[in-house]
C-alpha cells in the first residue's frame, strides 16, 4: 500500500480540521465495516461443512483471510504514518521485515478475485471440461500467496532501510531505473493483468450464457421432454446468478483500485512530492483500497442465500444455515440431478458444492 518509497510525503496544502477529522471517520467505518464482513465471511465457510465442500467458498475464504491483512495489518501502518505526519513510529524491525510483508496482502487480495472468476468461467464456458479439483484449486491458492510475497515483498526486504536522523521507513534503491521498474511489474501483475482476466471471463460467460438461452428457447419449441428443459432452465438461472456475482466484480474491482494506480504511477514518474495536493491524493487513494477490501464480502456473499443464512446464524437474528448443512439438502440434491444432464459429475466427484 506504499505510493513510491520515495521519501515522506510533504505539501504546502493543510487538510481542515474537520475534512480530516471526515477522512479518519470514514476509514474507520470502512476498516470496521471490512473486519466484521471479512470474519463473518470465515466463520460461515469453517463452522458449516456443507459450505466446506465448495471450491469456490476455498477462494471467498483466502480472498477474506487476505483482506483482513490489508484491513487491519497493512492499514495500521498506513495510520501510523498519516498521524505521524509520515515518520517511521514502529522500529526498525517493523520497518524491514513487517512493512514490507504487509503490502502482498493486497496482491493476495486480488488474485484471489482472479482465480474465483476463473472458477466460474470453467464452471460456465467449459461446463462439459473437467472441473477444479481441491487439490488443484489449493495449488492456485499457493501460487496466489507466492506471487505477490516474491514480487511485492521480496524486493523491499532486500532494499528497505530506516534511515537514521530523519527516521524515515524507505526503499534505497540502487538506481532510479530499477525504482521504475518496479512500480511498472506491480501495476501489470496487480491491477492491469488481473483485470484483463477478469473482463475477459465476464465477457466469454456472457457469451456462453446468451448462446445458452437460445439453445433453451429451441429446445422449448422443439421438445417434448419437459424434465429436460426444466434441468436447462434451471441450469441457464444458475450460470446468471454467477454473472450477477461477477459484474459487481469488474465494476469495484477497477473503479477502487484504479485511484491507488493511478497514484503510484504518478509518484514514479512525476515529483509529486512537491506537488500541493499530494497528500490529498495519497488519503483519496488509501480510501479506494479500504473500499476494495471491504465491498469483497459484500459481493461475494451477500447474494449467496447460504451466506444470508449463515450470517443470520452467526448474528442471532433468525435460525441460520445449520452446521451439518441439513438446511440446504434440498438444492444440493437438486443441484446434483442437474450436473448430471450437463456431463459435471466430476464436480460431484470432487464433493464440490457451488454456493452461488
Amino acid at each position: 500500500m506504499k505510493p513510491g518509497h520515495n521519501g515522506s510525503i510533504t505539501e504546502q496544502y493543510v487538510f481542515p480540521y474537520y475534512a480530516e477529522v471526515l477522512f479518519y471517520v470514514l476509514q474507520c467505518i470502512l476498516v470496521v465495516f471490512g473486519l466484521f464482513g471479512n470474519v463473518l465471511v470465515i466463520l460461515s465457510v469453517r463452522r458449516n461443512p456443507h459450505m466446506k465442500k465448495s471450491i469456490s467458498n476455498l477462494f471467498i475464504q483466502n480472498l477474506a483471510i487476505a483482506d483482513i491483512g490489508v484491513l487491519a495489518i497493512s492499514h495500521t501502518f498506513i495510520l501510523g504514518l498519516e498521524i505521524k505526519n509520515f515518520i517511521w513510529p514502529f522500529g526498525e524491525f517493523c520497518c524491514r521485515v513487517i512493512f514490507p510483508l504487509s503490502d502482498s496482502f493486497y496482491g493476495v487480495s486480488i488474485w484471489c478475485i482472479v482465480a474465483i472468476s476463473f472458477h466460474r468461467y470453467r464452471g460456465i464456458v467449459h461446463i462439459m471440461h473437467t472441473q477444479l479439483s481441491r487439490k488443484n484449486a489449493r495449488l492456485i491458492l499457493v501460487a496466489a500467496w507466492l506471487l505477490p510475497i516474491i514480487v511485492i515483498t521480496l524486493p523491499l526486504w532486500i532494499f528497505m532501510k530506516l534511515l537514521p536522523g530523519i527516521n524515515i521507513c524507505d526503499v534505497a534503491w540502487p538506481n532510479h531505473d530499477s525504482h521504475i521498474a518496479y512500480f511498472i511489474i506491480l501495476n501489470l501483475l496487480f491491477y492491469v493483468l488481473p483485470l484483463a482476466l477478469i473482463v475477459y471471463y465476464y465477457l466469454r460467460i456472457r457469451v456462453s450464457l446468451k448462446a445458452s438461452s437460445g439453445f433453451h428457447r429451441q429446445m422449448t419449441k422443439s421438445s417434448s421432454r419437459s424434465a429436460l428443459r426444466d434441468d436447462l432452465t434451471k441450469q441457464i438461472q444458475r450460470n446468471a446468478k454467477a454473472l450477477r456475482v461477477l459484474t459487481p466484480v469488474v465494476v469495484v474491482f477497477f473503479v477502487t483500485m484504479l485511484p491507488f494506480t493511478a497514484f503510484r504511477l504518478a509518484f514514479v514518474f512525476t515529483n509529486m512530492a512537491n506537488f500541493r495536493y499530494t497528500r490529498t491524493l495519497f488519503f483519496a487513494s488509501i480510501i479506494s483500497v479500504l473500499a476494495n477490501s471491504s465491498a469483497n464480502p459484500l459481493i461475494y456473499t451477500i447474494v449467496s442465500p447460504e451466506f444470508r443464512r449463515s450470517f443470520m446464524h452467526f448474528l442471532g437474528l433468525k435460525k441460520g444455515l445449520t452446521r451439518d448443512g441439513n438446511s440446504t439438502m434440498r438444492r444440493s440434491m437438486l443441484s446434483r440431478k442437474t450436473s448430471e444432464y450437463f456431463g459435471t459429475l466430476n464436480n460431484k466427484k470432487h464433493g464440490q458444492e457451488e454456493s452461488f
